[in-house]
C-alpha cells in the first residue's frame, strides 16, 4: 500500500470525520463518487496546498506524489459555506490562495492550516467566525425528528420540500 492513513470521528457538529494520512510513494487511487464536501491540506516538501473538495458525482482516478502528508476534513450533510454556493463545488476542486508557509486565505481572512490534533478547533473557529453554517432542517430530517414549524408550514407540501432538500444533498 502506498497511502497510510488513520481517521477520528469528531465533536463537531458541522464534522464527520478528520483523517490524516502519509503517501510513501507516487501512484493512483479510485476517488469514490461522494455525497460530502472536505477541506483537504496537502504538505509536500515544505508547501501547504489547501483545498476546498466538493462532492463528487461519479468515481475517477485521482493521482498523488510520494512523500506527502494530507488531512482531511470531511463534513456532515447539511453543513455549507454561506459564502461559497454549494451547487458550484459538484465535481470541483478549488485551491485556496496563500497567505504564507502555514497559513491561507479563506472567507476574506487569514488561517493557520490546521493539522491532525487541532482539526476540530479549526473547525469551531471557521463557524465562529460565519465561514461554515449546518442547516437544522436536514439534520433534523436525517434523526427522523420532526423540526419546529410553524402551524402555516406544517403541509404536506412543506414536508415534501425539507425530503426534497435532504434527498439533493445525499
Amino acid at each position: 500500500m502506498t497511502i497510510i492513513f488513520e481517521e477520528k470521528p469528531s465533536d463537531s457538529p458541522f464534522v464527520e470525520t478528520i483523517t490524516r494520512g502519509w503517501t510513501l510513494r507516487a501512484g493512483t487511487v479510485t476517488r469514490p463518487a461522494e455525497t460530502r464536501w472536505h477541506l483537504v491540506f496537502s504538505r509536500r516538501e515544505g508547501r501547504m496546498y489547501p483545498l476546498v473538495v466538493g462532492p463528487w458525482a461519479h468515481s475517477g482516478a485521482v493521482a498523488y506524489e510520494a512523500e506527502a502528508e494530507i488531512l482531511w476534513i470531511r463534513f456532515r450533510i447539511g453543513t455549507y459555506m454561506p459564502h461559497h454556493l454549494t451547487r458550484r463545488m459538484l465535481d470541483t476542486e478549488l485551491t485556496l490562495p496563500s497567505a504564507g508557509r502555514h497559513t491561507f486565505w479563506l472567507f476574506h481572512q487569514t488561517w493557520q492550516t490546521p493539522v491532525f490534533e487541532n482539526a476540530d478547533t479549526f473547525v469551531a473557529w471557521l463557524g465562529k467566525a460565519g465561514a461554515l453554517a449546518s442547516d437544522p432542517l436536514i439534520a433534523s430530517t436525517l434523526n427522523d425528528e420532526h423540526p419546529a414549524v410553524s402551524e402555516r408550514c406544517a403541509t404536506a407540501s412543506c414536508k415534501r420540500q425539507a425530503l426534497h432538500r435532504v434527498t439533493f444533498v445525499r
